[in-house]
This record gives C-alpha cells, structure tokens and sequence, in this order.
C-alpha cells in the first residue's frame, strides 16, 4: 500500500522556506568562522611584520656600532625616525 499524496503549493513554500532558512544559517556561520580565520591570519601577518621591524632596528644599530643586547643601563639608545 503506497501511501503518496501531493503537496500542496503552500506546504512546498513552507518546506523552501525552511530549508532556506537552514541554509541561511549555515552560510552565516561559514562567514563567521572564515572571518575569524581571516582576523586570525591578520594578526600572525602583523607579528611577522613587527619582527621584522624589530629585526631591522636590530641590525641597524649594530651596523651604526650600537648593540642593544650588550648595552649597559645607563647607556641610553636614541630612535631616529628621521634617520630611517
């Protein structure tokens, strides 16, 4: 015994709708985990770029005779942004 009956157009609305729905939410949660992914990558490229930028005053200075790992305390390194 088949039991099949058609449905009608309100019930396939309803069903589109609520799939719809489903895949709304889906779709905001993929945005949100990609933007965080994306936030995340952000902040690992702007500690590569701090390093870098440290490593350059670094390499700097100690070409211009200044170590700034063996200076004593009282010894007092300038920064120059106009000398960059």
């Amino acid at each position: 015994m088949q039991a099949s009956r058609e449905f009608t157009d309100e019930e396939q609305l309803g069903a589109l709708m609520t799939s719809g729905d489903e895949l709304s939410r889906r779709a905001r949660q993929l945005v949100k985990l990609i933007v965080g992914h994306m936030i995340h990558i952000e902040s690992i490229y702007a500690q590569i770029y701090i390093c870098a930028a440290e490593r350059y005053i670094l390499k700097s200075n100690s070409h211009y005779g200044v170590d700034l790992n063996q200076r004593d305390d009282k010894q007092q390194v300038k920064f120059m942004p106009d000398a960059i």
